[in-house]
């Protein structure tokens, strides 16, 4: 959500993004981002829960998302896109059970130029049906 509906590209440090945003009055917490790997690997941080999100909010919602399931659905597309152009950058690393997880924190300690790991988990609310997110899954590693 941060790298695509924000437009933030977080290879670079916060503070880069953040003189960015100075002037942008598009969404209330412009220039107010905590996230970039820079920041990660200077914490020492290689752990990430990230979550592909695009909310759908009937008209009736009083909270804003998108107008239907399907605009949710295309969202979450272009978040998963970019989230797998970073893992063949090898800024990222989807870790998807037990033994990765440990692969990827004995890692941690041996290499400075890792990738930060991390999972990412559905909001239900972009899925059209179970047919066309098994069909995806299905399609990736």
């Amino acid at each position: 959500m941060n790298a695509m509906e924000w437009n933030r590209n977080l290879r670079r440090p916060v503070v880069e993004s953040r003189a960015l945003e100075n002037d942008l009055t598009d969404k209330p917490d412009r220039g107010n981002n905590t996230f970039a790997f820079p920041e990660m690997r200077s914490g020492n941080i290689g752990l990430c829960f990230a979550t592909l999100i695009a909310r759908y909010a009937k008209s009736t919602d009083p909270f804003s998302g998108w107008q239907s399931p399907e605009q949710a659905w295309g969202v979450v597309q272009a978040q998963l896109a970019w989230s797998e152009e970073m893992i063949a950058q090898q800024k990222m690393q989807m870790i998807r059970n037990l033994i990765q997880l440990e692969e990827h924190l004995n890692a941690l300690n041996t290499n400075a130029n890792r990738a930060n790991g991390f999972y990412s988990p559905w909001k239900a609310d972009s899925i059209i049906d179970l047919q066309k997110l098994n069909g995806m899954l299905a399609g990736r590693g």
